[in-house]
């Protein structure tokens, strides 16, 4: 049928970046591996910037292994996650990448955690709550070239995943849950002064679902030196019918860059057989104080060779259709994913390894290919 492959390609997305949730007391093993070739031809603007061909790690979905263990009594579980991002085609030691940086072990989770009839709460390294929301609705599910991911988390200031972190998610109540998580103080306050947090964060989501529909919200901010440097509101749904799933996607955010980074996202998926989904994503991101504007479209196809593995194929057209009045700033055509590096990068948030980026008036083209194999 149809909706078994539907369904699996909708789990694989979304534990790409949720994480693996076993309910089950014991120890497991997970994986999901994505490795393959892109072609971007960047055309137009003041510069020619040619055509590049390179190897991809995470076309589609990011790669990562980990470990779940945990363990019930008297309606209560405990338990901890260890997941560790990491490169088919590794570089520098000290970069950051695909949800975290290199120089960390276990750099997307490191938490323990409890749960109950009361909801589950983690402590440690865990994905950013906000962030989930935006991968629930995503129309092409947060992949790497052509989604609404490059305008949230590479244009914005909305990160991946929160190092060190206190989260608490509510048991699910007349089809609503809720979450909440806090970033304590990662830099010390300034000596002799009272200046506030410092890289500090919080975060809030809710979401509602039931049979085919799906309704998420989300709030972040985040502070530096008493100040809210950083914030941003998404919210979103999904509606399935049939063998069809539509997707709508909103941001808005705040950044030292942009005082109102808007980002608009429809689309969605189809299940053309048992074995082949197609997806198609198109996006809006405008700045009005800054003229800045890219128009995104993307289109993939997934096809399940054996359980577990897909090849697939996707192609991405970004265009920085920017203003006069926009900054010497160019926009993020693909999406790497990051947290602040450690000891280099606290205040800024912004990846080492920056995503590829175009000059106003210049168009990206992005044909890719690869395989993804899931081991859950």
């Amino acid at each position: 049928m149809k909706s078994g492959i539907f369904k699996r390609t909708a789990i694989v997305a979304s534990l790409a970046t949720l994480g693996f949730a076993a309910h089950a007391e014991g120890f497991y093993f997970y994986a999901l591996v994505d490795g393959g070739i892109a072609n971007t031809k960047v055309t137009g603007g003041t510069a020619n910037l040619g055509t590049t061909t390179e190897f991809i790690t995470g076309g589609y979905a990011p790669t990562f292994a980990g470990i779940k263990g945990e363990k019930s009594m008297d309606g209560v579980t405990g338990g901890f996650q260890l997941e560790q991002g990491f490169l088919l085609n590794p570089s520098s030691s000290t970069s950051n990448w695909g949800y975290g940086a290199t120089n960390s072990l276990f750099n997307r989770q490191a938490n323990l955690f409890v749960s109950g009839n009361f909801g589950k709460v983690t402590i440690g390294t865990q994905s950013n709550i906000a962030f989930d929301s935006v991968l629930k609705v995503d129309p092409r599910a947060g992949s790497n070239f052509g989604s609404g991911l490059a305008a949230v988390s590479a244009d914005g200031p909305l990160s991946t995943v929160d190092v060190g972190a206190i989260s608490y998610t509510s048991p699910t109540v007349s089809n609503v849950t809720a979450g909440f998580s806090f970033v304590p103080d990662t830099v010390a306050g300034t000596n002799g002064t009272s200046n506030g947090s410092n890289n500090s964060g919080a975060r809030a989501a809710v979401t509602y679902g039931v049979k085919g529909l799906t309704l998420t919200a989300a709030t972040f901010e985040n502070h530096s030196n008493g100040l809210q440097t950083q914030k941003g509101t998404v919210a979103g749904g999904a509606y399935t019918l049939g063998d069809a799933t539509l997707k709508a996607l909103y941001a808005s955010e705040v950044s030292p860059t942009f005082t109102g980074l808007r980002t608009t996202g429809v689309g969605g998926s189809y299940a053309i057989n048992a074995k082949t989904v197609l997806d198609l994503g198109s996006y809006t991101t405008t700045d009005s104080a800054t003229s800045y504007k890219m128009n995104t479209l993307g289109l993939g196809v997934q096809y399940e060779m054996f359980k577990g593995l897909k090849a697939y194929g996707q192609v991405a057209s970004v265009k920085n259709a920017s203003g006069a009045a926009t900054p010497a700033y160019k926009g993020n055509y693909d999406f790497v994913s990051y947290v602040p590096n450690q000891y280099n990068d606290k205040n800024s948030g912004l990846a080492q390894t920056a995503p590829g980026s175009i000059a106003t008036g210049q168009t990206a083209q992005t044909i890719n290919i690869g395989l993804l194999y899931a081991f859950f």
